[in-house]
């Protein structure tokens, strides 16, 4: 069968989209080259938050707010969680491992909750870089303590790091000594704590479902978003 030029065309602009949201904010990402259009930088979508399990919020009403850990996909687990005690004794801390495992006072493992819903119980967040998880703690005012393992993690540290609301460790050097170091400076360095007070502020007065709709209508009348 042969499709006239023309014919081709009128169907790739029928499925083209009119514009493409990119739910990142331009100041906590700003992009290396200039966005393909039809795209557009909208900001973090809202935080939608649950219930946590009830052995989970037992154990977060039972002490001081605890470190948050999300182990980055393909990291040896087993050797990640003997990490995270040793450097939790050394700092005197709790904390909440996104994994399974055994559970006791020290260090509460767990599969089925997400940082959205724990950032608010979270001293620090130590996670791969992922944007769901910067928006949580942004919004909770949590410092965070990004694994640099790839290049988008390492990108993501040091936005973290440039942005004054956290520090990064790479992941081929990840010890309990190099990390209750920098967990020891993200739960007691001032500027940090109020940098992360900013940006939540911040994005307290910024509405990205406002933002979506204005982007959309402007499309729908011929316009380029400003």
């Amino acid at each position: 069968v042969v499709i006239r030029p023309e014919v081709d065309e009128t169907r790739r602009l029928r499925h083209m989209p009119d514009v493409t949201l990119c739910l990142v904010p331009r100041w906590f990402l700003p992009p290396r080259t200039p966005l393909p259009q039809p795209a557009e930088m909208c900001g973090f979508p809202p935080v939608a938050h649950g219930a946590l399990p009830k052995e989970l919020d037992t154990f977060l009403q039972a002490g001081r707010a605890p470190i948050v850990f999300v182990p980055p996909p393909g990291i040896d687990l087993s050797r990640f969680r003997e990490v995270t005690i040793e450097a939790l004794k050394q700092i005197d801390r709790r904390g909440v491992l996104l994994a399974p495992g055994k559970s006791d006072e020290l260090l509460f493992c767990c599969e089925s909750a997400s940082t959205a819903d724990l950032a608010k119980w979270a001293s620090a967040i130590v996670h791969d870089g992922a944007t769901a998880t910067c928006a949580a703690a942004f919004s909770a005012r949590v410092p965070q303590l990004i694994l640099r393992g790839d290049d988008w993690s390492s990108r993501i540290g040091r936005q973290i790091e440039k942005l004054d609301a956290g520090t990064s460790i790479s992941t081929a050097f990840l010890t309990a000594r190099s990390l209750g170091r920098r967990l020891q400076r993200l739960l007691y360095d001032q500027h940090i704590a109020f940098r992360c007070g900013g940006i939540a502020q911040h994005l307290q007065t910024h509405d990205t479902a406002a933002e979506i709709r204005r982007v959309i209508d402007q499309r729908m009348h011929g316009q380029r978003p400003v």
